[in-house]
């Protein structure tokens, strides 16, 4: 794993994070909170490489849009089978005869060659797993059965650290954020000694029992200002940095952002043609930013911007670039470092721009160039749901078949855009929109996929109401 800039000056924060592993420490859980640009994720990947080098395992998860609780089960098992394979399955075995396990396998996922049940299964195993469904009698609480996992793996290692990444609680709203924090805060009361939790986020958990610990990350003093600029190459004479301090508040990311330009402009000239007080210098870097890519590039940051993950295959849906010129495009920005890369449990290729970048596109965005961005990306998530839908309700029979999570995954992903819009627009008219340009055979599946979805009970914490929505498609 590489350290994302900017990196510096957090050895306190570092070092109190290393003290839950050491056997006598009383903390089952650290939140690594602070505002966004503060350098939460680089010093959890900092941490994680130390783990790495002393050979503790590491769980590593980013909380997506939108995480249901659902979801963030099912993807962090996922991420769990991945770095112990098997013990996810074996729990399932457990938890099912293997007559259920086959049948849900087998209409949901490849069969496994070798006669397992096949990683990609593990994900709609545990989607019925957590729901009451025909082939199950009773829903599974998830919070038990993780516990249960972590508890069996944890007696094969000395320490296992885990790290929840991107739990930012005004993106997921307070009403899901108080069920995460209820979830987290009994998590930490069950898990093992020699296992540690971590979880980046944008605040610490209201009502923490004592042994979840907090870990400010704040701004960078003028001495860490100067460690940073020396890091990435920069000799400044006189009180240089004393400007760079000032104008930028020992704010990790502004500093970093003043830096890049300075890569092109040289550092006095950069400062020079700067604004004087931070807020004005974070909006002149981003647009100084955006100005220096192509116009190819731009156009796809602001197509894409209602998006906090984002997928080739998606974005050439929204867009109407075929997936390698996205691709393509992806590639150049994550070599400016304007966006990250990271690969998937299940092997997809994800990108995501930061959110302060994403802040100020949105923020320089008209109402109907938002009100577009939220119903192409609701229509590329429906139609691609449809997809996964057809394929799940007739037999397994190609190695490319999907699963019955990334079905649920789209779907909340579907609610979750349309919801942004619906209550300015009218939900009738947003879903008529969607509707609208595609072609018969899609618009078939894409009706089938919402009326299972928001009539089956497929999730519990939609943002749109499952009456109103089977009305509209009438």
């Amino acid at each position: 794993m590489s350290v994302a800039d900017p990196f510096v000056n957090r050895t306190s924060e570092l070092n109190r994070m290393r003290n839950g592993l050491r056997p006598e420490s009383d903390a089952q859980m650290y939140t690594v909170s602070g505002p966004s640009g503060f350098g939460k994720t680089a010093l959890l990947e900092e941490f994680a490489v130390k783990c790495e080098s002393e050979e503790i395992p590491v769980i590593w998860y980013e909380i997506g849009d939108p995480d249901t609780v659902q979801i963030f089960f099912q993807r962090l098992l996922e991420t769990w089978e991945e770095e112990f394979p098997d013990s996810v399955i074996d729990r399932i075995k457990e938890e099912l005869s293997p007559a259920a396990v086959r049948s849900i396998a087998r209409t949901t996922s490849p069969i496994d060659p070798s006669g397992g049940i096949g990683s990609t299964a593990i994900g709609a195993i545990l989607a019925k797993l957590f729901n009451s469904s025909e082939d199950i009698t009773a829903t599974i609480d998830p919070v038990s059965f993780l516990l249960d996992i972590i508890g069996s793996e944890s007696k094969k290692h000395e320490q296992i650290a885990i790290i929840v990444d991107q739990y930012d609680v005004e993106r997921l709203g307070e009403k899901r954020a108080e069920r995460f924090d209820a979830i987290f805060r009994e998590i930490a009361r069950d898990l093992p000694e020699n296992v540690t939790w971590y979880i980046g986020s944008s605040r610490h958990i209201p009502n923490e029992p004592e042994n979840i610990l907090r870990v400010a990350v704040g701004e960078l003093d003028d001495s860490a200002t100067e460690r940073l600029v020396h890091k990435r190459g920069f000799s400044p004479e006189g009180d240089v940095i004393g400007e760079i301090y000032n104008r930028t508040r020992g704010h990790p990311f502004v500093i970093d952002k003043l830096l890049k330009l300075a890569d092109n402009n040289g550092l006095e000239n950069a400062l020079n043609d700067s604004p004087l007080n931070e807020p004005e210098l974070i909006q002149y870097l981003e647009s100084s930013l955006l100005n220096q890519l192509s116009v190819e590039e731009e156009q796809l940051l602001r197509d894409s911007c209602v998006l906090r993950e984002l997928r080739p295959h998606l974005l050439s849906e929204m867009t109407d670039r075929t997936s390698a010129e996205v691709r393509q495009l992806l590639s150049n920005l994550h070599q400016r470092a304007i966006v990250k890369r990271r690969v998937t449990a299940t092997g997809e290729t994800v990108f995501r721009c930061h959110d302060l970048q994403r802040d100020y596109i949105i923020e320089n965005e008209s109402a109907r160039e938002k009100r577009r961005g939220h119903l192409k990306a609701a229509q590329a998530f429906l139609i691609h749901a449809g997809e996964f839908w057809n394929d799940t309700n007739k037999p397994a029979s190609s190695e490319e078949k999907q699963t019955l999570s990334q079905y649920l995954e789209y779907m909340a992903n579907f609610d979750y855009q349309l919801g942004q819009v619906s209550n300015h627009y009218g939900l009738d008219h947003c879903i008529e929109q969607v509707l609208s340009d595609i072609d018969d055979l899609e618009r078939t599946l894409s009706i089938n996929a919402i009326e299972e979805y928001y009539s089956s009970g497929l999730s519990d914490e939609n943002n749109l109401d499952a009456d109103t929505v089977l009305d509209a498609i009438q």
